[in-house]
Parts: C-alpha cells; structure tokens; sequence
C-alpha cells in the first residue's frame, strides 16, 4: 500500500506508544479534516481509521493517537495498482512466463498487454487465451519469436473475447551491429493449435522441425512478408471456415529440407482463406522435398500466381477454390501433380506468350493460364527430376489465356526465351487428362502445349470449351452440347451431335444398339433413336363354347373380355340355342 503521511503536532518530549483502532467518520467528506479531532476523544490507546475523499474517489486514512488520546499522525492508504498479467484458476501471476510454468495443463488467460522483455517459452501442455489483450516486444527484447514452443511443448492459442486478442512481433535491431531482424509472433518446434486470435510479425507463425505439427482452426495470421512459414519437415493443417491468412508477398511457403528423399515438409488446407498480392502458397527452388494437398478453402492471389511450385515435390488438388491474377497454378519443379476437383482460374488479359520482364531473375512467368507445366530445366528439374501430371476432375479456367499452358522457358541474353529458342529439353514426362472441365479465352483455347511435349499428352476425357480432338488420342470423338465438347469414346454412342478428326467417320459399328445416323455434315453426325412404330395390341378371341342339348338343339356360350379407356375390363357372356330340326 502506498501511504502518505499527514503531519500533527505534538508534544516535543512525549514518549509514543502507537497501537491502531478504528471508527468512522460522519461523512466521507468530512473525513479528512475531523481524523485529529476524533482520534484525541477516543479512549486510551487509539487509532482511528476514516474514510477520506481525494479527487472524488474514497480511500483510506488511519489515524494514529499516542497513550493519553493525543493525535500523533495520520495515515493516508490508497490501494496500489495490480502489476499481475496472467492469471491460472484465479492466481495472479506477474509474469507471462511464471503463469506458463505454473499452468499445469490449465489455462493461462491474460489479464493485461504485455510488452516481453524475454522471449516466452512453452515447454509442456499450455494453453494461452489472449482475453482481448496484447503480447508485443519490449524495447529489450532481442529475440526474433515472442513466443516458442519447443520440442516437448504443446500451445493452443485462443482469444475468448472474440477478435481483439493479438500477438505481434515487431523487427528488431540488436545490440551488436545496426541491421534489422525479423519478429516471429510464434515460432513452434513442437505441436501448436490457433483456434482464435490475430498474430503479426515479419512471418506470423513459423513452423519448424520434424517434431513440429501446427494446426489452425481459427483465428488470422498477418505477415508483412511471409504469413506461415512451414520448413524443415514440419507439418501444418489449415481446416477452420474462420481461419485467415494474408501477407505482403507469400501467405504460406513451404520450404523442404533441400533433400528430396528425406520426409517432406507437409501443409494441408481443407478450409480457410489464403492472400496475398504476389503468392497465396509457394515453395521454394532450394529447398527440395514438399507434400501439398490442397482439399479446399479459398487460395488468392490479387497480382501474381495463387501456387508457385519451382521445388522437387508433389502437389494434390482435390477441392477448394484457387484464383490469380496472372496464374492459378504454376508447377515448375519436379515431382507428381494431381487435380481431381476444385477450381483453377485466372483472369490476366491475352499475352501471346508468358510476359516475364528481361530485368526479372527467377520466380513465375505471367502466363494468364489456370495451371502451366514449365520445364526449366538445371536449378527447377536436376537429377532427371520430371514433372508426372493426372487430371481426373475439376474446372480449369482462363478468362483470356489456355487453360492448360504447356512451355518451356530459359532467359538467354538478357531475354526470356520460350520452347525452342529456349535449347533446353522437355521435362514434362506424362500429363494424362481423363476427366474435368477446362475452358481458355478465344485466341488460345483450353490447351496450348508446347510441340516438345506432345508425346507426354493424353487426353481421353474431359469437357471444353474447344474442339480439343488435336490432342485427343485416335479413337475418340467428341460430343457437343452448346459449346461445350465433351471427349467420349467412338464406340456404343447413343443420342446426340458428334464431331471426329479429319478422316475419321462415325458408322453403325460405332452406335450402341437402337440407334442410327439421322445426318452427317464432313465431321459432324448426328445420332438418334431407330424409330420403332407403335403396334396396337389385337383384341383376344372370344372364348366360345357349343353344347348339344338332349333334344338335340345346340346352345353356344362366347364370353368376351374387353378393355374400357379407364383401364377396366368388362366381360359379356351370350348363349344361343338352335333348335334342331327334324
């Protein structure tokens, strides 16, 4: 308690013996001016406690009296201010790192911001909610991430009064030299779990180690230039409707551990949104041995490409939508890439070919294609690395552009080349189209595939916005419907309009059974049902029976069954007897 004195006159030479009482004032205001007056009428030994008002607000003064009554001094007593942080069950602690250790698996709820002087280690089971309060940098605080969990650690982070609660680590300048570093608001070595909350650095969160799995179910990321960083054979799941990531150059980059053979550096995304004005995801060429999957949520890129994949690794597309300015998919590296739903899109106007500025180095081409395959040979695909494509479903589409753009690219001179003026070879081994739907602009189509890569195409299914029968393998047609073609088969094909390669026909071998060619035109036929003309069912017979009488007359009896246009039958049954004659 902060006390303040008040000074009373006394008796230069009287021995003090001070021993507290109390009573109370009449009157909050009055307090102050009567505690000397009260505490000399008290009896014997006293001291007198009152309330007293200063600036409006009560506090308390204690008024001290020696033996015979006199008042000595009193005591003014203002309660001081809280300097507790956290709390754990209703335990005050001072600091954030004292209530982490002393959690115990219990909840660590913030009760104040923070500014950390030392970096907060989590080093078993914590969970921390932010309570709408701030975790920034102190001024000597040196360290690149506020927060880490090591390796035996294990942190959910939430933020229960729904949206304020924030962690952001500012860049730094240490003591030694005058360069800027990095902040981190979270680096995990070990398991990590955002289910609310914001969280702002240079990188937002950072995973790292093989030991380090991050889940985010919830809450925002913000990087100034990287939102997540997920490396060195760590695992990250993106799976919460709420969960946002945004960034000034790349949302999520997943970096390997520069060794392909080794276990890759794995991000899922189920759900969840992901921007950035330059790369929603991206991998980086240096940094081999990547596993991405991509199962949903929405992956935008306002400027550049929404995936950037230059490194050795494998890339699933089976949902989610993934939309750039200049690309929606761009793999460049080596390794396996399957799409079998979601949608690829891209709305960057017409170029005659990918746009990449003689002053730029490495880093995507703009080529305005909802997925492009580039082969670039030393640096993208070393060690006979090769690019195994499998399209099986999806919608891939580019407003002005292919929808598939096939190419290869080397700068020489000072230039960017493309396909054979590049003298490099292909690296696209196989890419397989059995299903999805793809749609380019006008000029360019859905496909646009360099002539290297011919051999590695095959197309045997799929809808599109073109005639795609130039890269059909023989023995396929395409059905039309509007201005969609869908590749089929030539054999069993039953109702509709056909278009064939030049020299190819469709004949009755090719038909399924009960139908028929009503109309060809060069490669255009149309198929329909044989017709068949209705047959009216013939009425039965009546049943007729003839019996001899003993007279010898005869009697007939035709019973005949007949159906009304209701569906009722009637029967009517008639008997005739001739007599016979003599």
């Amino acid at each position: 308690m902060k006390k303040q004195m008040l000074s009373v006159s006394v008796a230069a030479c009287m021995a003090l013996s001070l021993t507290p009482a109390t009573a109370f004032a009449a009157t909050p205001e009055e307090a102050a001016s009567s505690a000397v007056e009260a505490a000399a009428v008290s009896d014997g030994n006293a001291a007198v406690a009152v309330d007293e008002v200063v600036d409006g607000a009560v506090s308390d003064v204690v008024v001290l009296s020696d033996e015979a009554g006199n008042a000595v001094e009193a005591i003014e007593e203002t309660p001081e201010a809280s300097t507790s942080v956290a709390e754990v069950n209703g335990q005050a602690y001072d600091s954030l790192q004292g209530a982490i250790d002393a959690s115990n698996g219990e909840v660590v709820k913030l009760t104040s911001d923070i500014a950390l002087d030392a970096q907060a280690v989590v080093s078993s089971e914590v969970v921390i909610d932010l309570n709408g309060h701030k975790l920034t940098r102190g001024d000597t605080n040196k360290t690149a991430d506020l927060v880490r969990v090591n390796s035996k650690g294990a942190l959910t982070l939430r933020d229960s009064s729904g949206g304020n609660g924030t962690i952001e680590s500012s860049n730094f300048k240490k003591d030694s030299d005058d360069k800027l570093y990095a902040g981190f608001a979270v680096l995990s070595q070990g398991s990590l779990t955002v289910e609310s909350g914001t969280y702002k650095g240079y990188y937002g969160i950072v995973a790292s180690d093989a030991d380090s799995s991050l889940s985010m179910k919830g809450g925002t990321i913000e990087g100034t230039y990287i939102g997540m960083l997920v490396q060195v054979d760590a695992n990250a799941t993106i799976d919460g409707e709420t969960a946002k990531i945004t960034a000034g150059t790349c949302g999520v980059m997943v970096s390997g551990n520069k060794d392909a053979t080794e276990d890759p550096t794995i991000l899922t995304v189920n759900r969840g949104t992901i921007s950035s004005p330059v790369f929603a995801i991206a991998g980086n060429g240096m940094d081999d041995g990547t596993k991405i999957a991509i199962n949903g949520g929405t992956i935008t890129s306002t400027r550049g490409v929404a995936i950037y994949h230059p490194q050795v690794g494998d890339l699933n597309i089976g949902g989610g939508t993934i939309e750039g300015a200049v690309g929606g998919v761009q793999y460049c590296g080596s390794g396996t890439l399957s799409i079998s739903g979601g949608t690829l899109a891209s709305s960057m106007p017409y170029s005659s070919f990918p746009s990449k500025p003689a002053e730029q180095g490495d880093g995507n081409a703009d080529d305005g294609a909802a997925l492009s395959l580039v082969s670039r040979g030393p640096g993208y695909q070393d060690n006979g690395g090769t690019m195994n494509v499998s399209i099986t479903g999806g919608t891939l589409t580019s407003a002005n552009n292919a929808a598939i753009s096939v190419y290869r690219l080397k700068k020489i001179d000072d230039v960017w080349k493309t396909n054979s003026d590049t003298g490099i070879e292909n690296y696209l081994n196989a890419l397989s189209i059995t299903g999805g739907t793809f749609t380019g602009g006008a000029q360019k189509g859905a496909l646009e595939i360099d002539s290297a890569a011919a051999e590695a195409l095959s197309v045997t299914a799929g809808t599109f916005g073109d005639n795609p029968l130039a890269f059909a393998k023989d023995g396929y047609v395409a059905k039309v419907n509007g201005s969609e073609y869908t590749l089929v088969e030539k054999k069993g094909l039953t109702s509709g309009t056909y278009v064939t390669k030049d020299g190819d026909a469709i004949t009755g071998d090719d038909l399924a059974s009960g139908y028929w060619i009503s109309s060809s035109d060069n490669n255009t036929y149309v198929v329909a049902v044989v017709y068949v003309p209705p047959v009216t069912p013939s009425e039965p017979e009546p049943d007729k029976e003839v019996v001899t009488n003993p007279d010898g007359s005869t009697t007939t009896t035709v019973t005949e069954t007949s159906k009304g246009s209701d569906g009722s039958t009637t029967t009517t049954v008639t008997e005739t007897t001739e007599v016979r004659e003599d």
